[in-house]
């Protein structure tokens, strides 16, 4: 269970692999856990067209971390993600796709990061790169520059492009 420091509180945010979302709520149950009461976090999705308003998902905060949820990145996790982004990677390295979905599921950037760095290397290869891995390239890309975007207070099209540059120095 997280400590009362880091507790979620109502405002914060949330990410999955997929969304980013906004807790407008936060009760206690009436359940025990550890000897105090546990939370439960009430949820929407986080859009800035207002689609998606009237869906609301809810989970006690010790399930959190076991449902993929987590806080958004911060600036220096940011800068480290760009980091890894730089690493030189081995192109000749085929992706293990047997893998991808746990890798995406984990809902880690930093464990996304050498994924990434695959397809963008296999993107230059015609005959390697194929349209499974460029929906993937696309869905990952989505999601993190949504999240950068909006931890940085940039425009989408600048996390792209922030993205792409750390990617192409490798």
């Amino acid at each position: 269970m997280t400590t009362d420091k880091n507790s979620i509180k109502v405002g914060d945010l949330l990410v999955d692999s997929d969304q980013i979302y906004k807790v407008y709520s936060v009760e206690h149950d009436g359940k025990e856990e550890d000897g105090k009461n546990r939370k439960l976090l009430n949820y929407r999705p986080l859009s800035r067209d207002g689609k998606h308003d009237s869906l609301t998902c809810s989970i006690p905060e010790v399930n959190m971390f076991k449902a993929g949820l987590r806080r958004p990145l911060t600036k220096e996790q940011i800068e480290l993600f760009m980091g890894e982004l730089q690493k030189k990677t081995d192109d000749s390295l085929g992706i293990d796709y047997k893998l991808v979905k746990e890798v995406l599921f984990l809902n880690d950037p930093l464990k996304t990061a050498p994924l990434l760095k695959q397809l963008w290397g296999n993107k230059g290869k015609g005959d390697v790169y194929s349209r499974t891995d460029e929906e993937l390239l696309e869905s990952i890309l989505h999601h993190l520059v949504a999240e950068i975007a909006m931890v940085l207070n940039i425009s989408e099209e600048k996390a792209l492009q922030k993205i792409e540059k750390s990617g192409k120095k490798h």
